[in-house]
């Protein structure tokens, strides 16, 4: 039995797992398997957010775990922002209140008027907003 039909097998009987987890099972090597896993078996297995491989379920071309659609601006805005409060609430480094470019505090959502930008002319504002449309991930 080949490496990728033990990883298979593996998978089958124990979905969920990570490439290192799939190594030690098998006792192969981390790399060795993650070359299998995106290579030869590519087509039958699917990696989640999680860094952990399911097997492709039968029928459908779609898995349950794959990546969820891309989120919308308002999405992405307000992850933004939930990563302004953790910066500032966690113990670790932070970022200074008067820094104007890391963040800027807004009086109101975005959205809440319809076709109208409530931000007005600030700059400041401005650049945060593109910086969100930019973000890829």
């Amino acid at each position: 039995m080949t490496a990728a039909d033990q990883i298979q097998q593996l998978l089958s009987h124990k979905p969920g797992l990570k490439a290192q987890q799939i190594a030690n099972e098998l006792g192969l090597d981390r790399p060795q398997v993650v070359t299998l896993l995106h290579g030869q078996l590519g087509a039958d297995v699917v990696q989640d957010s999680a860094y952990r491989w399911w097997p492709k379920t039968k029928g459908s071309r779609t898995s349950p775990f794959a990546a969820p659609p891309p989120r919308t601006f308002l999405a992405t805005l307000c992850r933004y922002y939930l990563e302004c409060l953790s910066r500032e609430s966690g113990s670790g480094i932070s970022i200074p209140a008067a820094d104007g470019a890391g963040y800027v505090v807004l009086d109101e959502l975005p959205f809440a008027h319809q076709g109208a930008e409530p931000w007005g002319i600030d700059r400041a504002i401005k650049k945060i907003v593109r910086k969100a449309r930019q973000e890829r991930g």
